[in-house]
């Protein structure tokens, strides 16, 4: 296992803190943490595949995080959407700038990180798939540009986006 050590001596892993015995899939020696760890001093993760405990001393559900994860990124999804939408349907097509702080502000206000975290990836995603679209000259206006106006584009677009988050929780996106 990863941040193992194997111990020839005794066929054992020792993982920092205790040791693992992998034939039955559990630590052999008591969590240094004591009950704060759970009630089963020897518990480990039984399925290394879906648990993670890289320090021995805490396992974690890597379905639940990832979960987790999966929801951060719809939430951020819907937010980013319904702005370009809304942006759309009231015929501001000339406003990229405004679309990229309203949304990411719009998503700060949530006040989580791991929707902000999701929303800056799709903000990067976006502008990945905005420049695969310029070298068809279906960007924008149609207007095919220049490799370094794309990447100035690019650039300006990720800045307003980190902008847009940072906006202070006690300002309205509307006045920023």
């Amino acid at each position: 296992m990863q941040g193992q050590q194997y111990d020839e001596e005794s066929g054992l892993h020792y993982n920092r803190h205790r040791y693992y015995d992998p034939m039955i899939g559990r630590y052999i020696t008591q969590d240094p943490i004591g009950l704060r760890g759970g009630w089963n001093f020897y518990a480990y993760p039984l399925n290394p595949v879906h648990g993670i405990d890289p320090f021995g001393l805490s396992p974690a559900d890597v379905a639940l995080i990832r979960r987790k994860e999966q929801l951060n990124h719809q939430k951020a999804w819907d937010i980013l959407s319904n702005i370009y939408d809304d942006i759309k349907r009231l015929n501001l097509g000339d406003t990229d700038q405004f679309f990229h702080c309203m949304a990411f502000c719009r998503v700060s206000k949530l006040n989580n990180v791991g929707v902000s975290r999701a929303a800056k990836e799709l903000g990067y995603e976006k502008e990945i798939r905005d420049y695969g679209l310029n070298l068809f000259g279906m960007y924008g206006r149609r207007e095919k540009l220049s490799h370094s106006d794309m990447i100035e584009d690019n650039k300006k677009d990720l800045a307003v986006n980190e902008h847009g988050l940072t906006c202070p929780s006690t300002q309205d996106c509307s006045d920023r």
